[in-house]
């Protein structure tokens, strides 16, 4: 994942459109032998596209960046829809 911290606080401040386009570009591509990983990327994609704001984007990106990071809340509905990021 290469999220850019700077990048992330100022997400919510980009039009609905820039903020989807770059939330994706932060994603990296999953990989393809792994099922799992194509379909959370799908998941998130399609998030993205219903995200009916720029702060919605950017609420996703910071779960998925505290996720990664092993600091996400334990057994929360976010981790049972999406698994491991």
């Amino acid at each position: 994942m290469n999220m850019d911290i700077e990048t992330l606080q100022n997400l919510h401040l980009q039009p609905l459109e820039d903020a989807r386009e770059i939330a994706s570009l932060m994603l990296t591509q999953p990989n393809k032998n792994k099922t799992r990983s194509v379909i959370v990327y799908n998941r998130l994609q399609r998030d993205f596209a219903k995200a009916s704001s720029s702060a919605e984007i950017s609420r996703i990106m910071w779960a998925i960046l505290h996720s990664s990071e092993g600091n996400g809340v334990i057994n929360s509905k976010w981790k049972a829809f999406y698994g491991t990021v």
